[in-house]
């Protein structure tokens, strides 16, 4: 009041402060010394960031010769250009939802602030003032959260992932409990939580032990001495743009956003790694990430570990990754269906299912002897896989690379959640099937060996298999866990051959029922403890959208979040177990119209009536029955098989082509075999046969492409509108 300035905010750059006068402060205020409300925000300024990288030269990275000096120097680089333009420390997160700006929390301490006062007072001029706060408050809470939820409706049309995010601010609750068990004691404080898991997590450490064990050496050579720009670029790019971040706090997002910008750098300690064949310290920490299995989610033993390794790392990785599969896939067992191009879980599950119901088509017995490793990605032995890496033609200096990339690091075997962690662990596991006189069936470390079974010696051969199995893991340091491994015997014999398969003497227990790779398996092979599993699966998720997705107006939203989180439940892998009895078909479309009926409430205001034709349901949405979906996949597999797209001889062995007569009448592509039963029927390449059998007079399998096949399987009334 007397000219003079007397309260000084200072800030430093990147720093945005906002002062102003508090209206109504809540002590007596000195007339001098007027009640200031002072509003800080620091965040990253992503347009002179990306400027001032792009600004950076980086040639003085060409003059050393060590690769941790330049690493270093890298991130030195980096630290000082965020330390400009990225905050030290995030901002503490509040207890506030999310659609609440700096205008609403400070008219709630307004708010706060007026009735505190009017219950001092009393006075009716401050409960005006109370009331006319609170009113005004109301309605900008309320036009917050409508936009709040259009943006939301647009995110996740873009990314259905965003729904969890949604759910997540909804519930705010973390993905670990606060309160946890470990060893029978209750664990509380995120450090000792912590604690717990880092003790967990230490017992899968597996010291590397020597081995004389070597398989028969292979004439095949290669080796990568440098990369290009271009190879680090595309490398860059297969970065999933997410927030994941390692230890070094750089998200990929902004290593994907600048890509041009550090393809130089990269590329230059890259080509010094090759050269050097050593690998950046600062690159071989990973930070540990709990990941829930199954069980009680407060037991700390129910986690496994995840390494999330730097992004630089993770792009080096890549880039090797594309150079060794390669040149190592070919020399992949076929049985070897997990992290191969062209196979998958699918492929894995269709291979045995062809093969069971072809027996049980013929009234034959198969025993399937389901194995489990313990920890089997962090009990490799180091100098057994170097060894192996040998055999596959690795040269001497990729050798000695990969030796450095594994060699002092704090997890054991190869780190789970890498890029080159699943090719590692398919070379180590690759030679176990050349012990075997069987047919098996392997997806990472989760195998399978199977034999028909028609009297005690067939029993006794399959015994033999598990001992040469045993004997494997007794080479190559890894264990079986005889608790979780199983026998099924799939038959429809009322008196089957049950004989005593055992490990090491302890007899394997027999199950009629099985869990592979996500789909129930009986011993007769029907799939109807699949089918009704997934059911009601499928009816609790459906529920979770609907109560959830209920403040999410759009239809097309909710129509997407369906398509994410139930239909994908009810059509994994449905080659395989897909229903031929009109029950089970029929239970299976009530999930989905259960769903139409509640878009069209969303819609009209109302239900569809009893009895109303599902087909104009489908119509109205632009959707088909599930029924017709899986005979679309089936032959839409099909097509892939054939072209080369699914990488399994196993199966494609079994598509029969039909040599027609010029003077036939009736022309068909496939041959059909003989088959006795629905089981045999059902199976996976018999049902793709016969549904393109269903359609070849529309498409050519051999000249259309997939979109051909998609649009046979149209509904009707979504097809006139097109």
């Amino acid at each position: 009041m007397n000219g003079r300035l007397l309260d000084l905010v200072m800030v430093s750059e990147p720093i945005r402060c906002e002062v102003g006068k508090i209206d109504h402060p809540l002590i007596n205020e000195d007339i001098h010394h007027p009640a200031l409300e002072l509003t800080v925000t620091m965040k990253c300024n992503l347009s002179l960031l990306y400027s001032a990288l792009q600004s950076v030269e980086w040639s003085f990275l060409r003059d050393g010769q060590d690769v941790d000096v330049a690493v270093s120097s890298f991130y030195s680089v980096l630290n000082g250009v965020f330390q400009q333009y990225v905050p030290l420390k995030r901002s503490k997160s509040n207890s506030y939802p999310a659609f609440f700006d700096g205008n609403i929390i400070k008219s709630l301490k307004l708010k706060d602030a007026a009735r505190k006062r009017y219950k001092t007072s009393g006075s009716t001029v401050d409960c005006e003032s109370f009331k006319a706060i609170r009113c005004k408050l109301k309605t900008d809470i309320s036009t917050a959260y409508s936009s709040y939820i259009k943006r939301m409706n647009s995110d996740i049309r873009s990314n259905p992932r965003q729904f969890w995010a949604f759910i997540e601010d909804k519930r705010k609750s973390n993905f670990i409990p606060s309160v946890m068990t470990y060893q029978s004691e209750t664990i509380t404080g995120p450090q000792e939580i912590v604690n717990g898991f880092a003790d967990h997590f230490s017992k899968f450490f597996t010291p590397a032990k020597n081995n004389t064990y070597l398989p028969p050496a292979s004439n095949n050579t290669f080796s990568l001495d440098s990369v290009t720009d271009e190879q680090v670029l595309t490398a860059i790019r297969k970065l999933k743009p997410n927030m994941t971040q390692g230890h070094d706090q750089i998200p990929a997002f902004l290593v994907r956003d600048c890509a041009c910008v550090f393809v130089e750098p990269l590329a230059i300690i890259f080509n010094l790694i090759l050269k050097s064949c050593q690998f950046p310290e600062k690159w071989k920490y990973s930070k540990i990430c709990p990941v829930y299995k199954k069980g009680v989610k407060k037991d700390i033993c129910n986690y496994r570990p995840i390494s999330i390794i730097p992004n630089f790392a993770k792009v080096f990785e890549y880039l090797l990754f594309s150079f060794f599969g390669f040149n190592v896939h070919p020399m992949i067992s076929s049985c070897q269906h997990g992290f191969v191009g062209g196979r998958s879980t699918v492929t894995n599950l269709c291979t045995i299912t062809e093969f069971l119901s072809g027996a049980l088509d013929e009234r034959r017995q198969v025993d399937v002897i389901y194995t489990d490793f313990s920890s089997a990605f962090d009990s490799i032995d180091h100098d057994i896989l170097f060894k192996k890496l040998d055999s596959f033609g690795f040269s001497d200096n990729l050798l000695l690379l990969l030796r450095s990339y594994l060699h002092d690091r704090q997890d054991s075997g190869v780190p789970q959640g890498s890029v080159l962690g699943s090719l590692f662990f398919n070379i180590y596991i690759n030679d176990i099937v050349e012990s075997l006189d069987l047919p098996c069936l392997l997806f990472a470390d989760d195998m399978k060996v199977y034999s028909l079974i028609g009297c005690y010696d067939d029993a006794l051969r399959l015994q033999d298999g598990i001992d040469s199995i045993v004997r494997w893991c007794v080479n190559n340091n890894l264990h079986l866990n005889c608790a979780k491994c199983k026998v099924v015997s799939f038959t429809k014999k009322t008196k089957p051959l049950l004989f005593n398969y055992n490990i090491n003497g302890r007899i394997l227990s027999r199950s009629n029922l099985v869990r592979d790779l996500g789909v129930i398996f009986d011993s007769r092979l029907s799939f109807t403890d699949h089918i009704e599993s997934i059911v009601n699966s499928s009816f609790k998720s459906l529920g979770f959208v609907l109560r959830n997705g209920r403040e999410l107006s759009d239809v097309d939203t909710l129509k997407l979040l369906y398509f994410t989180f139930v239909r994908s439940r009810l059509e994994y892998a449905s080659l395989v177990w897909s229903p031929m009895y009109n029950n089970h078909i029929a239970s299976l479309e009530r999930v989905q119209r259960r769903f139409l009926k509640n878009g069209v409430h969303m819609l009209t205001g109302s239900y569809p009536p009893r009895g109303h034709p599902n087909d104009l349901l489908l119509g109205q949405f632009g959707m088909s029955s599930l029924l017709s979906r899986r005979a679309e996949h089936s032959v839409v597999f099909l097509f892939k098989l054939i072209h080369g797209l699914v990488n399994c001889s196993d199966l494609l062995s079994q598509v029969t082509f039909k040599v027609n007569r010029p003077a036939c009448r009736t022309k068909s592509t496939f041959s059909l075999p003989t088959r006795r039963t629905n089981t045999g029927l059902s199976s996976p390449v018999v049902r793709m046969m016969i549904n393109y059998g269903n359609i070849e007079d529309t498409v050519d399998i051999f000249c259309c492409g997939i979109d051909a096949i998609r649009k046979c399987y149209l509904n009707p009334l979504v097809r006139d509108q097109q």
